[in-house]
Order: C-alpha cells, then sequence, then structure tokens
C-alpha cells in the first residue's frame, strides 16, 4: 500500500514535546536507519524512497535561534530532531512541502512547561517565524532558495 501525502499549506510547523529544558529550534534532517520501538525501520533505511540524503529547511533555525536568545527566550538551535518519529514526521514535512517547515520542540515538564512561561515563548518564537517567513515570500520561488548559512 502506497503512502501518499498531499501538503497544500505554504508552511509546515510542527511542535512537540521533549524531555529537554528550554525550546529548541530543529534544522537539518538525514534519511534514518535507526529502529522504531518495534524494531522496524523504513524500507531501505530511508524516510522517503529516493529522497535526499539530508534536507534543510529553507527557514534559517540558527539565526532564529540566535535572534531569539538575543531577545532573552530560553531556546537553543539543535541539529537533531530526535530518532523515532520526529525525524520521520519533519523529514516528510520538509521533503513533500518544499523544505518550507520548522520543528520545534518543548519542555514536557519543569518550570519552562508552565503555560504562563511556555505560551508567551511560543507566541514570540511563532512571531519571528511569521517574519521571515513573510521575508522568504517575497524572496525566490522555494526551487530557486538555498538553506540559510549555517553560521
Amino acid at each position: 500500500m502506497s503512502t501518499r501525502w498531499y501538503i497544500t499549506a505554504q508552511w509546515i510547523w510542527h511542535l512537540s514535546n521533549a524531555a529537554c529544558r528550554n525550546q529548541r529550534l530543529e534544522y537539518p534532517l538525514l534519511t534514518t536507519s535507526i529502529p522504531d520501538v518495534c524494531g522496524s525501520c523504513p524500507a531501505n533505511n530511508c524516510c522517503v524512497e529516493g529522497g535526499a540524503d539530508q534536507l534543510d529547511s529553507i527557514i534559517g533555525m540558527r539565526s532564529l535561534a540566535k535572534h531569539l536568545k538575543g531577545l532573552g527566550l530560553d531556546v537553543i538551535y539543535s541539529r537533531d530532531a530526535g530518532r523515532y518519529l520526529c525525524d520521520f514526521v519533519y523529514y516528510c514535512s520538509l521533503h513533500y512541502g518544499q523544505r518550507r517547515a520548522a520543528f520545534i520542540h518543548v519542555p514536557a515538564s519543569g518550570n519552562l512547561a508552565r503555560p504562563e512561561i511556555l505560551v508567551p515563548q511560543l507566541q514570540a518564537i511563532m512571531q519571528a517565524l511569521l517574519r521571515q517567513m513573510d521575508t522568504l515570500r517575497t524572496s525566490p520561488t522555494a526551487s530557486e532558495c538555498q538553506p540559510a548559512s549555517a553560521t
């Protein structure tokens, strides 16, 4: 049975909770060969058959994290969306969404998971994402875009 994704959104944002102490803005994705909890891997150890070994979001997650950190938010840039489901979902979103996707892990517990702290931080992150996306919207088409610099 074939799985087909239909994505018509201009941008895809993923929020997931994780055992972390701060907001993590995820960036590069690789195909995976790490088994899930049942010991299964995707066919040929690829998230998408024939897909790229690595996909980068056209969103500059590193520069975004640096900007948000400068505003006093407890945010880090992460080069690992996590193994198992998060990696797979993010890779598929990047692949089928022409690299117009973002993945953010938020703390599952602790001080930063409290709504009065988490909600304003997520609002600031989303507003910064929207500003960057607005800039990208007036830039070249997605096929002409290059990933943001990793500096």
